[in-house]
């Protein structure tokens, strides 16, 4: 190929300079000015040099060596015989001209704010070879974007010359020559005004091509603004303006060897017409309109991001517009995993699950080249995330261990005690069984409380306003609520696919299936209108679909469903209108507790459970031990070994006394503390305890041994039924009241009524089952018998009534259940002489007998 055809494809801005001789340093040679700066391209039998014209020396000797001009930073660069590119500021003088030095690639960012005159150099595709590039001026940027360098691909070279459009913002009207002193006009069709003239703004150059070393010719017109290589393709963005439009599309064009050919894909202006199959030897699935992929080999499942516009979008995915333009192909997890799945939009959650368990990613809103960060600690079977409004923070619960995020982007764990948040997790996986995994990924409709209204197209400065012709009215138009986001579901691992979709609010996996809540939005809009449940069985086969809140709550035998892992065979609320989605239940012959509404265990069942919720404190009988749980002591008896058992609870107190062979002490839970000492220390009897001004004593609670194997425990609740009415939200101190259709009349609203419950039994510890079922108000001891008080419920779960039975001492019916009227006088009797009794005889309306 001719010298000259060299020259005029490499150096086509440059001039020629005829007389070598006006330059000492240069003997003979073909001479080219390069315009802009101070020095010459000097080219002899093939060898080329630069020189510098105020010096009268060379920069670089003559060598045998591909060089490129970049006018528009005044970039010169050297691709040397052993595929080392070094670049030249021609800005500076030649002892300061040398910049850095790189195998196979220098690339310079020299358009975003806030770099130095240089500009940055993109880290290399391959950070293993050696490079002389300065750290300083190396970026981390991930919205970097090439202006100025080369890229070696084997024989063929990636020159990369691109300057944006320049936009003067302090730009003023151009003067009118007909009206001096006044702004140029010109007319709009469009919007019949008349309307200044500007200055134009500096058109953008695209010059980015491909050539080869071999014959200089280029094999991709310098046409483009960035070009990518990746799997033997080169994806080429072209932003051309056509008209007054910017097109922003993608052409790629494949390697052959030496040659490059274009492909098929020319003119891709959107994700969707991506031809993924060009980029993976994987089955690819897009996780809906994301860029995100799901791979799928023989080995397993993946996950990539794979894009070439990044993308806005609403909370259904959709494209909301493109706000620029790259290609990405990035691989989060190897297809290896049983599962992988991206959670929540804009800076998801990436996620997997394999042998060794969860792995998880963090989208970050960082702007680095590197947005995923994963995840340092191990996880095995769950990760829980929490959202601390207050603080910014996330707490995160991993297999049971909670540590603190304290950073935006990288993930920074610190281990904290479990104690953070009592409100739901907005974000959670969790493996169930040896087959499903639970994700729940939920943000709740956010209402703005102080938004402004929307302001008018068509009358600058004014809010917007629309006519709602049900009213016939006009009203102000807000934007709408952000939301919120619905993405929990249930996978299987043997079958590969999800047996409940992720389009929920939440799912709770409950002994015979899973109760779904899903949202229901606004046609014309994203917001939600409200939510609907049904509960799909573990066959795949529905209980029940798509019922309303009112339905699913007044439903006794539905609200067993909110009780997760157990089946249920009794639920009943604990002994407070405050605490009453804190629930017993009972299965098959034990007794746990459960927070309804936050679908958790909060302890699992045991043969007997009482919760003295202010204190705090747990008292458990199971396996012939007695234990007593709260915050700050566990403590747990052997009943064998006890001597003497005595313990109740009032309503801010709970006392426990125990004696053994060796050792004799009590403790007393009271307003959350816990006080605890030998009695032969100076401290109060249980009995000087409980006669303290404010230690009440609350009957409805007791525990006491009776022999060397039984304990009996009475522990019940009353009804709960409001004397008073539910106080009016619009008028403040007044009672709330509610109009009758039916008769016309105003009635007061009652809180609702809470059923009480009926706990009271005798425990054999030694063999550890009940002699009498904890079924009953009372049981009490009548010589060597025991009378039971067995609770009648109406409909409602109410007491209507009692009905009594009489059991001897090894558990045999001597009486079966029968009214009060119809028991032996001497049973009557013994009942009419106690205190403890004449509530009941009230209640039953037979406190007027006497015999």
């Amino acid at each position: 190929m001719s010298k000259a055809l060299i020259l005029a494809t490499l150096f086509s801005v440059f001039s020629l300079i005829s007389n070598s001789q006006e330059y000492p340093g240069i003997k003979k040679g073909e001479i080219e000015k390069l315009e802009g700066s101070d020095y010459l391209l000097v080219t002899h039998k093939k060898k080329s040099g630069l020189y510098n014209t105020k010096t009268k020396q060379y920069v670089i000797e003559p060598t045998k060596s591909f060089f490129y001009y970049n006018i528009s930073n005044n970039y010169f660069f050297q691709l040397d015989k052993d595929r080392f590119v070094s670049v030249y500021d021609l800005n500076r003088t030649d002892t300061t001209c040398f910049v850095a030095k790189n195998k196979s690639e220098l690339v310079f960012d020299t358009n975003l704010e806030n770099f130095n005159a240089n500009g940055y150099i993109i880290p290399p595709h391959d950070s293993s070879v050696t490079s002389t590039i300065p750290t300083e001026l190396l970026s981390d940027n991930y919205f970097y974007m090439p202006t100025a360098g080369l890229r070696l691909i084997e024989n063929s070279v990636i020159i990369y010359n691109y300057t944006p459009k320049e936009v003067d913002p302090a730009a003023v009207p151009l003067k009118s020559k007909q009206f001096l002193g006044e702004d140029s006009l010109i007319f709009n069709d469009n919007t019949g005004y008349s309307e200044a003239i500007y200055p134009p703004d500096i058109p953008a150059i695209c010059n980015s091509g491909v050539k080869s070393i071999k014959t200089g010719e280029w094999q991709i017109e310098p046409k483009y603004q960035n070009i990518y290589f990746e799997n033997d393709l080169f994806i080429c963005l072209s932003n051309s303006l056509v008209g007054n439009k910017d097109v922003i599309y993608f052409d790629i064009y494949r390697k052959n060897a030496d040659e490059i050919v274009a492909t098929e894909y020319m003119k891709i202006r959107s994700n969707s017409e991506l031809p993924t199959q060009l980029f993976s030897e994987f089955e690819l699935t897009i996780d809906r309109d994301s860029t995100f992929y799901y791979t799928k080999s023989n080995d397993g499942m993946g996950l990539i991001n794979l894009f070439l516009f990044d993308q806005y979008y609403y909370i259904d995915y959709s494209v909301l517009y493109q706000f620029d333009s790259r290609f990405t192909n990035e691989t989060i997890f190897e297809p290896r995993y049983e599962f992988t799945h991206k959670i929540g939009n804009g800076h998801p959650y990436l996620a997997a699950y394999g042998s060794d368990g969860f792995e998880f990613v963090k989208s970050t809103r960082a702007d680095i080249r590197q947005k995923f960060k994963k995840l340092p600690m191990p996880i095995r079977e769950s990760i829980k995330i929490y959202y601390d409004n207050e603080h910014y923070e996330d707490f995160i619960v991993i297999d049971g261990i909670a540590y603190i995020d304290t950073c935006l982007e990288d993930f920074c764990l610190q281990k904290i005690d479990q104690s953070f948040s009592d409100s739901h997790s907005y974000l959670s996986l969790e493996k169930i069984g040896d087959s499903l995994i639970n994700l729940e990924y939920t943000i709740y409709e956010q209402l703005d409380l102080f938004s402004e209204p929307l302001k008018s197209w068509d009358y600058p400065g004014e809010d917007s306003i629309s006519f709602d012709p049900k009213t016939g009215f006009h009203e102000i138009v807000y934007p709408p609520n952000d939301p919120g986001v619905y993405e929990s579901g249930i996978y299987d691992l043997r079958t590969k696919k999800w047996i409940i979709a992720p389009i929920n609010a939440w799912i709770l996996k409950s002994f015979t299936g899973f109760l779904i809540c899903k949202p229901v939005l606004f046609e014309n809009s994203l917001n939600l209108q409200h939510f609907v449940y049904s509960f799909q069985n573990n066959d795949g086969s529905y209980l029940f679909e798509s019922i309303e809140e009112d339905e699913l709550y007044e439903n006794s035998a539905y609200r067993k469903l909110f009780v997760p892992d157990y089946k249920v065979d009794e639920l009943y609320a604990m002994n407070s209108i405050y605490t009453e989605t804190y629930c017993y239940f009972k299965t098959d012959g034990k007794t746990g507790l459960v927070n309804l509404n936050r679908q958790e265990i909060l302890h699992s069942p045991v043969d007997y459970l009482y919760d003295h919720s202010s204190s705090q404190s747990f008292i458990s009988i199971d396996e012939g031990l007695l234990r007593i749980e709260n915050e700050s002591s566990d403590t747990t008896y052997d009943l064998n070994n006890c001597t003497k058992l005595e313990g109740y609870a009032g309503f801010e107190n709970l006392a426990i006394q125990t004696e053994t062979t060796s050792k004799a002490d009590y403790t007393i839970y009271y307003d959350n503390r816990d006080v605890n000492r030998d009695l032969e220390m100076d401290k109060p009897t249980l009995e000087q305890f409980n006669a303290k001004e404010g230690r009440e004593k609350d009957v409805s609670y007791q525990l006491s041994r009776l022999n060397d194997s039984l304990i009996y425990i009475e522990d019940w609740y009353a009804d709960y039924i409001s004397q008073y009415p539910m106080q009016s939200y619009i008028y403040p101190d007044e009672d709330s009241v509610i109009i009758d259709p039916k008769t016309g009349h105003y009635w007061a609203v009652y809180p609702p009524n809470i059923p009480g419950y009926n706990r009271s039994g005798i425990y054999d510890f030694v063999n550890q089952k009940w002699l009498i079922a904890a079924e009953n108000r009372l049981v009490l001891k009548y010589n060597d018998a025991y009378i039971l008080f067995v609770p009648v419920l109406d409909e409602l779960g109410l007491i209507d009534t009692y009905h009594f039975k009489v059991i001897d001492a090894k558990g045999n019916i001597v009486i079966e259940e029968t009214l009060f009227t119809e028991l032996h006088p001497d049973y009557r009797a013994f009942l009419i002489e106690r205190d403890d009794f004449r509530e009941i005889l009230a209640f039953l309306k037979l406190d007027g007998i006497t015999e």
